[in-house]
């Protein structure tokens, strides 16, 4: 949750499960690869998912931000570390 939230907030957890969400795609993207090699070789296969795994997932650019210069990813609001312009923005009609 220290990515999360406003810069120099509090963190804020994400408005829905993504790690929920990400390891049921997943999940069906382990069965559909699943049932194409049984369909090739008649043999069947074990598809689990992680809802850790999913999680961590949803984190790459963070890791990949800290592996490349060593410093921790922080709050962004909804701005993105690598995506410009991306955060909400007041428009001139005030919405």
């Amino acid at each position: 949750m220290a990515i999360t939230g406003e810069p120099g907030g509090p963190p804020a957890k994400t408005g829905n499960s993504v790690a929920d969400i990400n390891a049921g795609i997943l999940a069906v993207v382990g069965v559909c690869a699943a049932y194409a090699h049984k369909l090739r070789t008649g043999e069947g296969q074990v598809v689990d998912t992680s809802l850790m795994e999913a999680a961590l997932q949803q984190t790459y650019w963070q890791a990949a931000i800290y592996f490349a210069t060593g410093k921790s990813p922080t709050a962004l609001g909804s701005a993105h570390a690598l995506t410009a312009p991306y955060q909400a923005f007041q428009a001139a009609d005030g919405g």
